[in-house]
């Protein structure tokens, strides 16, 4: 019975994060549509451990990337990376 009341208030947590979330960093030019945000509000709140697996899985490959870029020692003929290409 413990983990039901875990998996309820992680919902709840999960569902208000997300509301509050989604009208801070919404459109504010478009008319807000509140049903649409309770509505994923709710699943959200609902597939929480979900997405705590993709927060999990995104925090992992950023980790291997970071551990990836130190590992590996440039090679001097490989002028290939010496191209910066900027995001903007």
């Amino acid at each position: 019975m413990t983990w039901v009341w875990i998996y309820v208030a992680a919902s709840a947590v999960t569902t208000a994060l997300t509301f509050v979330a989604s009208r801070r960093l919404g459109d504010r030019s478009q008319p807000p549509l509140v049903m649409d945000a309770v509505f994923v509000s709710v699943l959200a709140g609902a597939l929480w451990p979900l997405l705590l697996l993709g927060v999990v899985e995104l925090s992992s490959v950023a980790a291997y990337s970071t551990a990836e870029n130190w590992l590996v020692k440039p090679d001097p003929d490989d002028h290939l990376s010496e191209v910066v290409v900027t995001l903007r």
